[in-house]
């Protein structure tokens, strides 16, 4: 799926969300707190212990992917 007319998700940007709201009827600041909340969740919820825990292990990977997610969204974020 396509975000605007970014096809990859380590290039998408800003603009790309922004004109996927426009595309859609979206409103932008709208969909930028989405994005901001569910990126922090996310993040939030790979952190957890609970969830370590249960990734045994994969616990590295999970941090991994926690700081993949934090940075990208940080990036995106910064954008405005």
């Amino acid at each position: 799926m396509k975000i605007g007319p970014c096809e990859s998700i380590e290039k998408i940007r800003s603009a790309h969300w922004q004109k996927m709201a426009e595309e859609t009827g979206v409103g932008w600041p709208m969909l930028r707190e989405r994005i901001a909340s569910l990126s922090r969740r996310t993040a939030d919820a790979l952190r957890d212990t609970a969830v370590r825990h249960r990734a045994g292990d994969d616990a590295a990977m999970v941090e991994r992917i926690a700081g993949i997610i934090e940075k990208r969204a940080a990036s995106l974020l910064l954008q405005r």
